[in-house]
C-alpha cells in the first residue's frame, strides 16, 4: 500500500468519481483507489443514471459513498453533485474509465502547496485520437489565446482543487463534458494559481461518451462565454480594432484607385462604424461583468494574489 506521507489520519481530500455505464472498469478503479487511500480520502462515486451494473457494483463496495442521479444528466452534473456532497477542503476529479493511475493523486497533493489547482497533463497523449486531434487542437489554441496564458492540458479529467474556490463558480459549470474545460478557463481567467504535472494515461476501458460534433461546438461556446463573463474586452477590443483598421484601409484604397476622391466610401464607413460599435458594446459588457463578479467573489478571495513565503 502506498503511504500517504504528509497526510493526517482523517480524510484530507475527497475523490469524486463520475460514472455512466462503467461496469467494465469501475470495480478495478475503486479497488486501486481503496488500496492506496482508504482512511486517507473520502471517495464519492456519482452514478449518473447508469443503465448497466455500475450502481450495483459500487453499492457492494465498502468505504465508498454512492450517489445516484435519477437519470443521465451529464459528466458536469455528476462533478457538481460530488463537489456539493464533499466534506473535505480539497476535491479530486478522477475518471472511472481506467485511464488514470491512482498513484498520481498523491503526486497532485504533494505539489499543491499554496496553489488553487493542480492538473494532470497528458501531453501528446491528449491528442492521440486521430479523429479528435484537430478539434482538440483548435480548442487548445483558442483557449491559450483568450486567457493569454499557456494551458498545458485544457480538459484533463484528473485534477485536484480547492473546494471553496470552485464553489464560487459552481453555477457556471455546464452539465456536459465541458465541465473540465470550463474549470480550467475559470481558474486561468481569474488568475488563480494553477500547476501542472505530467501523467501517462492508460487506454480507457469501453467507449468514450464524448460526441465530437455535438460537444466540440458546445465547448467553443463555453470558452467564449467564460471569456465574455470575466474579461469581455479581451474579445471585443481585437474585434473592434480589426474592423476599424479594415474599414480605414479599405477606404484609403478606394480613395487611391479613384484618384483621391473626397472622403471615405460608404462601405468603409460602415465597416469602421461596426468596429466602433463593437468597442462600445465591449465597454458595456465590461461594466456588467464587473457587477456580476462583485456578487461572485468576496474580498477574502483576493488573497490568491498574495505570496505566503514573504
Amino acid at each position: 500500500m502506498l503511504e500517504m506521507k504528509g497526510l493526517k489520519p482523517q480524510p484530507m481530500l475527497t475523490i469524486i468519481v463520475p460514472t455512466f455505464n462503467e461496469e467494465a472498469s469501475i470495480s478495478s478503479v475503486l479497488s486501486g483507489l481503496l488500496s492506496r487511500y482508504r482512511g486517507h480520502a473520502e471517495i464519492i462515486v456519482v452514478n449518473d443514471g447508469s443503465t448497466d451494473r455500475t450502481a450495483e457494483i459500487v453499492s457492494g463496495t465498502k468505504d465508498v459513498l454512492l450517489i445516484s442521479h435519477k437519470r443521465n444528466f451529464g459528466y458536469g452534473a455528476a462533478i457538481k453533485t460530488g463537489i456539493i456532497e464533499a466534506s473535505c477542503d480539497l476535491v479530486c476529479f478522477f475518471d472511472a474509465d481506467g485511464q488514470h493511475d491512482p498513484d498520481d493523486i498523491l503526486r497532485l497533493y504533494q505539489v499543491l502547496e499554496d496553489s488553487d489547482m493542480v492538473v494532470g497533463s497528458r501531453g501528446k497523449a491528449a491528442f492521440r485520437n486521430v479523429i479528435r486531434a484537430p478539434g482538440r487542437l483548435i480548442l487548445y489554441l483558442l483557449a491559450n489565446c483568450l486567457v493569454e496564458t499557456h494551458i498545458a492540458d485544457l480538459n484533463s479529467g484528473l485534477r485536484l482543487l480547492r473546494r471553496d474556490v470552485i464553489m464560487r463558480y459552481l453555477h457556471l459549470l455546464p452539465d456536459g463534458f465541458s465541465a473540465s474545460t470550463t474549470t480550467t478557463m475559470i481558474f486561468m481567467s481569474r488568475k488563480y494559481s494553477v500547476k501542472y504535472i505530467d501523467i501517462v494515461p492508460k487506454l480507457r476501458k469501453g467507449k468514450s461518451k464524448v460526441k465530437q460534433w455535438k460537444d466540440g461546438p458546445t465547448t467553443i461556446m463555453l470558452i467564449l462565454r467564460i471569456l465574455l463573463l470575466f474579461n469581455p474586452m479581451r474579445f471585443f477590443f481585437p474585434l473592434s480594432a480589426f474592423f476599424t483598421l479594415l474599414g480605414g484601409t479599405y477606404g484609403a484604397y478606394k480613395m487611391y484607385i479613384h484618384g483621391g476622391m473626397p472622403g471615405l466610401s460608404v462601405g468603409s464607413l460602415l465597416v469602421i462604424f461596426i468596429g466602433l460599435l463593437s468597442f462600445l458594446i465591449g465597454l458595456v459588457c465590461d461594466q456588467i461583468s464587473a457587477l456580476r463578479l462583485e456578487k461572485q467573489e468576496d474580498p477574502a478571495s483576493f488573497s490568491r494574489y498574495k505570496r505566503e513565503d514573504l
